[in-house]
């Protein structure tokens, strides 16, 4: 009971902070480079985030490579110890950095020195880097450049962290084989003092490696053998020849010398002359930031309470339920996280990560309601290959071969598999619509792209009924799918039936194919004609006709769908997701009766 009581004080102490901490005033500031939140106020948020600056040109000028960050780079910078407190992750965490929804973080506490804001630095560039460092290793490179100092026109790496020498000298050492092999969590658990002999005998160690002249030349070699996974004993002892025990003597002897060997680089870290931009940061933006932090350091009660409370302050923001989801889905519970991503998703959430984690659990799910969450992806983030793809092999699944040949025609900067996927499913879809000769030309490329027998057995196949008469593809006889995939790897594209578009010759007006579908483009025309309107959409290099027979029985969807007015004529293009009843009409010339219209946003 006892510790129940401690438990629910902590959590009240949690939300009452974030009550207090919303009438303090937060700042938000944006860099060329960075975005920092703070709530110490303006002049601390510039020094800040200049520093940052200032870091990021080093590092590019030493490596002579620009730093370019895959997701936006978040500065979090609290007033004080105490405010910090219930966002450390463990007890001896004075900064830290971690990959949170949608940018990385990094966390620090006003006042700190120089080296700690560059010492979380240099985990981020480790991470994006691509390299996966061993913990000793990846603290023991935050170190020592975190302690990189201007002298004149130059920048010197090698000395010292505060306090590192004397700890050296003054503390028992962990055995080396143990601290090789410290694991993260296990770090995160040790006592506060133990810690800080593993951070200076990494510094140390990591020192030696990179600077001194009998080690320096070979440690690219350990680098490589590190990151593909080789243990560290194993690793070093293979570079260097020499066994671990040799080497722990080595160390302890490198220590004890007088004088260490630094690096210079040619640099002058001048000011920053970006100027960042100032202003006041929403009680929206703050509590989502703040429960993130405690969602990161795994205070999920904490967590929860503040999500509830930012979505009980903001109705109508999708941000807490994606933080409720991604909270729900690391715990292992994942129809709790579908059921908040699909809240966050009918609020119009258009963050490419959460739309691809939600159309993952749909998948497992069976929820048919998949497509319309794939095609707001592909918009959100066109360039994602996975995506586009995932949603290629839905659309082929559901018969929709026009809208599938318009979205995989778009896939970019795809891997040999990826493309070969595009590829398969491109020809199947140009066979479906008759489109031989840009079917063969998919086909060919596919077998040019061929590196197993199947591969090729599969390419040959796709090419050979391509090469036949259309009168030759028979009602509902599958073209072999073997070789192509969706884009999540989770299982081959069936079969299915055919559904080529009704021939000319058909006397009837109207033939129903399917119970319902979807297309996505750009809305070019309204055609108005008595009590009934055909609606055009650009997909592609494809037109799409859609018939709305009755505008009462049309639900418009979308951020401005209460303002939106449909008149007739060309229309501003804007993309839009349409739900219809496939249902073919040859006297008006659509495709399906419209009853649902979402605006997602402006054309591309």
């Amino acid at each position: 009971m006892q510790h129940r009581f401690h438990a629910v004080f902590a959590l009240t102490l949690i939300v009452a902070g974030f009550a207090q901490g919303s009438h303090r005033k937060w700042v938000k500031l944006r860099s060329t480079n960075f975005e920092l939140f703070t709530s110490a106020g303006e002049q601390a948020g510039r020094r800040t985030i200049q520093q940052f600056e200032r870091s990021r040109s080093f590092f590019e000028q030493a490596t002579q490579r620009e730093i370019s960050n895959s997701t936006p780079v978040r500065i979090v910078l609290f007033r004080s110890k105490k405010e910090y407190l219930p966002y450390r992750p463990s007890e001896w965490v004075a900064a830290y950095y971690l990959p949170g929804r949608d940018a990385d973080l990094i966390v620090l506490v006003a006042g700190n020195e120089l080296s700690v804001a560059i010492h979380e630095y240099v985990h981020l560039l480790v991470r994006h880097s691509g390299l996966q460092l061993p913990v000793w290793l990846n603290e023991g490179l935050a170190e020592l450049y975190s302690s990189i100092r201007q002298v004149g026109r130059k920048v010197v790496v090698g000395h010292a962290p505060s306090g590192s020498i004397t700890t050296l000298f003054s503390e028992k050492w962990v055995p080396l084989e143990q601290m090789l092999l410290t694991e993260r969590a296990s770090l995160h658990n040790t006592e506060k003092e133990r810690v800080g002999i593993f951070y200076a005998q990494s510094w140390a160690l990591t020192h030696m490696l990179v600077l001194s002249q009998e080690y320096r030349t070979k440690f690219t070699k350990l680098l490589q053998m590190l990151t593909v996974g080789t243990p560290s004993v194993r690793a070093l002892e293979a570079v260097y020849g020499f066994p671990i025990d040799y080497l722990r003597r080595e160390l302890q002897s490198y220590v004890r010398q007088n004088q260490l060997t630094g690096l210079v680089f040619d640099i002058k870290l001048e000011k920053s002359a970006d100027r960042p931009v100032a202003e006041p940061a929403t009680g929206l933006e703050v509590g989502l930031l703040l429960a993130d932090l405690l969602a990161n350091t795994e205070k999920t009660e904490g967590a929860r309470a503040m999500y509830a409370r930012v979505a009980s302050e903001n109705p109508e923001a999708p941000g807490p339920y994606e933080g409720l989801g991604y909270l729900e889905y690391r715990l292992g519970d994942k129809d709790q996280a579908r059921v908040h991503f699909g809240r966050a998703f009918e609020l119009g959430s258009k963050s490419p990560r959460m739309l691809q984690h939600y159309a993952g659990l749909q998948r497992e799910a069976g929820d048919e309601r998949i497509g319309l969450t794939l095609f707001r992806a592909v918009m959100a983030s066109p360039e994602n290959v996975k995506t586009r793809l995932a949603l290629g092999s839905h659309l082929l699944q559901k018969g929709s071969y026009v809208q599938a040949t318009a979205i995989l025609e778009q896939v970019r900067n795809a891997n040999e598999e990826q493309e070969r996927t595009a590829l398969s499913m491109l020809a199947y879809a140009r066979l479906k619509l008759n489109h031989r000769k840009r079917g063969l030309q998919a086909a060919r490329q596919l077998l040019e792209l061929a590196r197993t027998p199947e591969q090729i057995d599969h390419a040959q196949n796709l090419l050979a009924h391509l090469d036949r008469e259309p009168a030759d593809v028979g009602e509902g006889r599958p073209v072999p799918q073997n070789a192509a995939r969706d884009g999540s790897g989770d299982g081959e594209v069936r079969s299915i039936p055919d559904q080529t578009p009704v021939s000319p010759r058909e006397t009837e007006n109207v033939k129903l194919r399917e119970k319902s579908s979807m297309v996505a483009g750009s809305f070019v025309w309204l055609g108005c004609r008595g009590g009934q309107a055909r609606m055009d959409l650009a997909v592609g290099e494809e037109t799409v006709s859609l018939l709305i027979d009755n505008g009462k029985h049309v639900e418009v969807i979308g951020s401005d769908a209460a303002s939106m007015d449909l008149r007739c004529g060309e229309q501003e293009s804007r993309s839009v997701v349409v739900g219809f009843l496939p249902v073919e009409n040859t006297e008006s010339g659509t495709q399906g009766i419209v009853r649902t219209i979402e605006f997602i946003g402006p054309a591309n």
